[in-house]
């Protein structure tokens, strides 16, 4: 193993390489690897994953899942894009726990303004890695190729939003393959970003409501005490509540964006994505394009 600063090679016979990822049936022969190499290794890792451009419910639900998860002692592995798995990096620092980012292209490749505070973050309470050779660009196969290596670390993968052809969902193939278990976040009916998430659950997936479904299911030992709730509990939705009656109200009067519902009602954005699903799922109301919603005809 050589080390440079908080850089480390990790080859396959060193005794930091994950043994989750030995088992899978091409594990890298090398990592590279920027931050505490410890965690590969000594960690009960869960894949937190989804789409780049995904909803602001998405969002909520993936920085809230792994903050949750991070607070008991899980650690969040994702890939360091945007969206689904940017929120699930966040949401696992926010809760003070640790995430491993895993990279399609090599650690010395340069990153945009915008992920080079989460980059740091990451390094200071995590781990950054790849299996490429540190200045080795990302292409249209290094990122799927690096799936395996997210799903192989991890116990587990959670897909929040996903399209038919997302990359999250070739992960939740691999993980199949390399006997990890599936969970999926379920959301609206009429969202092109539900559909992969959709069509997991109905080919076995576990369905998410909150961390108890995870747990409930891995079975990790020495964890502190999970909240026990689900994320549409904690939004406090009733079938005929307060928040409901405002919608129904403002949409009366046409569609609307979700920004307007938001600020007419006063409605957190988490609050405000769990009463539409829940009213979308009920048929009352239908999701319209450029994240509007309408009454439902």
């Amino acid at each position: 193993m050589t080390r440079m600063r908080h850089r480390l090679q990790i080859s396959r016979d060193d005794s930091q390489y994950p043994v989750l990822l030995k088992e899978i049936h091409d594990p890298p022969s090398l990592l590279w690897v920027e931050g505490d190499g410890s965690l590969l290794s000594q960690s009960r890792c869960l894949a937190v994953v989804g789409a780049r451009v995904c909803t602001p419910y998405g969002e909520k639900i993936a920085f809230d899942l792994s903050r949750e998860l991070a607070q008991v002692g899980v650690t969040i592995v994702s890939g360091l894009a945007h969206g689904i798995d940017t929120a699930a990096h966040q949401g696992a620092l926010a809760g003070g726990g640790k995430t491993i980012a895993v990279l399609g292209h090599g650690i010395h490749c340069r990153v945009s303004n915008e992920k080079k505070n989460l980059w740091e973050k990451i390094i200071k309470n995590g781990a950054i890695i790849s299996e490429f050779e540190p200045t080795f660009p990302g292409s249209q196969w290094t990122y799927p190729q690096r799936n395996r290596i997210i799903s192989g670390l991890s116990y587990g993968v959670v897909v929040v939003e996903a399209g038919l052809r997302s990359g999250s969902l070739i992960t939740a193939h691999l993980a199949l393959q390399q006997g990890r278990e599936v969970f999926a976040v379920p959301g609206s009916i009429t969202s092109p970003l539900s559909v992969g998430t959709h069509h997991l659950i109905q080919n076995g997936a576990k369905l998410v409501t909150g961390i108890k479904d995870i747990l409930d299911e891995l079975k990790f030992s020495g964890l502190s005490s999970p909240i026990q709730r689900s994320f549409f509990e904690n939004a406090e939705i009733s079938q005929d509540s307060e928040d409901e009656s405002k919608i129904l109200k403002l949409l009366g009067a046409g569609p609307r964006q979700m920004d307007e519902l938001l600020d007419s009602s006063g409605c957190s954005v988490e609050k405000m994505s769990c009463v539409l699903l829940e009213m979308e799922m009920n048929g009352k109301i239908e999701s319209l394009a450029g994240n509007r919603f309408a009454l439902k005809i």
